[in-house]
């Protein structure tokens, strides 16, 4: 096997799941800003409490219509959910 595609695949994995982590960490900054329970978003969300917390914690990819809804119950634009990736690719 190739060294490039398995770094390259590595790197893949890497960008993921610091995404992942990035998201969740936003997703959980908002709602602790705002003195919320992860029971009481994740009921907003139709969605078990654990689902919200994997995502908080980046264990678990964030599904685009959850990106929506919560954009939707913070009242913040969905973009918001992804300043750290940005902050952590231009630095």
């Amino acid at each position: 096997m190739d060294n490039n595609y398995t770094e390259d695949k590595h790197f893949e994995s890497f960008n993921h799941k610091m995404k992942n982590y990035f998201i969740g960490k936003n997703i959980a900054d908002k709602r602790r800003e705002r003195n919320l329970r992860a029971d009481e978003v994740a009921k907003f969300l139709s969605i078990s409490t654990q689902d919200l917390l994997l995502y908080e914690s980046g264990e678990k990819e964030v599904d685009y219509m959850v990106l929506i809804n919560l954009s939707k119950f913070f009242d913040v634009s969905i973009d918001s959910f992804f300043s750290y990736i940005e902050n952590f690719v231009t630095n």
